[in-house]
C-alpha cells in the first residue's frame, strides 16, 4: 500500500530558486541541508521564499531523490494557474497549493478556486490548510467535495491543529486521498487517527529522526514513535518561538 513518512519543509526565506529539474541549481547556505535530506530519509520537500511557495513530493511515496515540484502561492486562481503550469513545465512531481490568504473567500469560493487551479495543470495537487496564517479555514466539507470532484487533488497538508478535523477527513475522503500533518508536534496524534505523515519543519535539523518517528508508527512500533515524539516535543515548540517561513 501507499507509504508516506516525512516531507521536508525547507527553511529558505532568501532562496531565489530551489532546484532546476536537473536538481543542480541549488546554491548558497541551504545546499548542505538539501543534500542531507535528498540523500537521506525524506519523501520530498517543500520550501517558501518571499512571495513564492515551492513544493516537492512524490506520488509513489518511495522514489529517491525526492522529486521537485516548484510552485507559487497567490491569492487568486488567475495568478496561481500560470505558476502551476510553469511548475509542470519544469518537470515537477506535484504542487502544494495554500488556501488563498488576505481576501478570505467563502467556502464556495474556495471550492471554485481550487477547481480552477486543478483545471490549469495535470499535476497532482496537495491542498494546504493553515487558518492561523491565511485567516480562513478550508472546511472538511469543502475538502471532501474537492477530493471527490477533482481526481488531481490527492492530499492535504492539514495545519488546523485539530485531531477531530483529521479524523473527519480520513473517515470521509475518498480512497487514495492522503492527509498529512502540517505541525510537527501533532504528527503522532494525527497518525493515530489515520494521517500518513508530516510536512516537517523540524526535519531541517533532524531529518532522519522525524522520518524514523513516522515510519516507526506506520510499522507498528508505537512505543518507539512515542519515545521520539517525547524526545523532540520541546524542540517542536521552540522552533515557533519566533515567526518562521
Amino acid at each position: 500500500g501507499r507509504r508516506l513518512a516525512m516531507i521536508w519543509s525547507v527553511a529558505s526565506p532568501r532562496l531565489n530558486w530551489l532546484w532546476a529539474s536537473s536538481g543542480r541549481a541549488l546554491t548558497g547556505p541551504h545546499r548542505p541541508n538539501v543534500t542531507t535530506c535528498v540523500q537521506g530519509p525524506s519523501s520530498g520537500a517543500a520550501t517558501g521564499t518571499g512571495r513564492s511557495r515551492r513544493a516537492m513530493w512524490q506520488p509513489s511515496w518511495r522514489a529517491r531523490p525526492p522529486p521537485r515540484a516548484p510552485g507559487r502561492r497567490g491569492a487568486t486562481a488567475r495568478a496561481r494557474g500560470p505558476h502551476t503550469r510553469e511548475a509542470q513545465e519544469l518537470g515537477s512531481a506535484g504542487a502544494l497549493v495554500v488556501v488563498p490568504y488576505s481576501n478570505k473567500p467563502s467556502q464556495n469560493g474556495l471550492l471554485r478556486h481550487f477547481e480552477a487551479v486543478a483545471q490549469a495543470t495535470s499535476l497532482p495537487i496537495m491542498l494546504y490548510n493553515i487558518p492561523g496564517r491565511c485567516g480562513i479555514d478550508l472546511a472538511a466539507d469543502t475538502v471532501v467535495r474537492l477530493a471527490r470532484a477533482c481526481a488531481k487533488i490527492v492530499a492535504i497538508k492539514e495545519a488546523s491543529g485539530s485531531v477531530d478535523r483529521v479524523s473527519e477527513l480520513v473517515a470521509r475522503a475518498p480512497d487514495g486521498f492522503n492527509v498529512l500533518s502540517g505541525d510537527d508536534s501533532l504528527t503522532l496524534p494525527f497518525l493515530v487517527v489515520g494521517a500518513l505523515g508530516v510536512v516537517s519543519v523540524t526535519s531541517n535539523l533532524y531529518p532522519a529522526e522525524i522520518s524514523e518517528l513516522v515510519r516507526a508508527f506506520l510499522d507498528g512500533e508505537t512505543e518507539k514513535a512515542q519515545r521520539l515524539h517525547r524526545r523532540f516535543l520541546g524542540l517542536f515548540k521552540d522552533l515557533f518561538i519566533e515567526p518562521n517561513p
